[in-house]
């Protein structure tokens, strides 16, 4: 299996659903302190991460 792309090299690296949730319920924990009401799914957890414009440092 070969990984192509920089989001399935995330999701290699956090492939339990226990971590995600654990990064999102710590993100929304840090919301909290500026809005009581900030909130943030795992669907959206992952898609800032699809977004990102991140360097690849994978070798062709």
């Amino acid at each position: 299996h070969r990984i192509l792309s920089i989001l399935q090299s995330f999701v290699c690296l956090i492939t339990m659903d226990e971590m995600l949730m654990t990064i999102r319920d710590c993100t929304v924990h840090e919301g909290h302190r500026a809005d009581p009401s900030w909130s943030l799914s795992l669907y959206e957890l992952i898609s800032v991460n699809k977004s990102n414009d991140i360097p690849s440092y994978r070798t062709e």
